[in-house]
């Protein structure tokens, strides 16, 4: 048996506690408004795995590929309501994209 000493999540207690942000999006990241009326869960992420399922390899697609398809059902969901372009890495893009 082998004793540890030192608790080998101290150093991440650490971090997390000192607010250091994650990289990891969550829907509060998500642009002002998305949340309302439950439309980013009940209408946005449904189309968008209907589009992406739609594709001849939904597994294999560029990000320039899926943002444009993004951005036009964000635009169609929203209706202009909630204003955001979505880019690689932001947490619009980090939540709906397939790794």
């Amino acid at each position: 048996m082998v004793k540890i000493k030192e608790d080998p999540f101290k150093e991440i207690d650490q971090v997390l506690a000192h607010g250091k942000k994650s990289n990891k999006a969550t829907s509060a990241n998500l642009p002002e408004g998305c949340n309302d009326g439950s439309k980013w869960r009940n209408n946005y992420i449904p189309t968008c795995i209907v589009e992406a399922a739609s594709a001849n390899d939904p597994f294999v697609r560029h990000d320039n590929v899926s943002v444009q398809s993004y951005q036009m059902i964000f635009n169609t969901i929203y209706g202009g309501k909630v204003k955001h372009k979505i880019q690689v890495g932001d947490a619009v893009f980090k939540l709906v994209r397939i790794p």
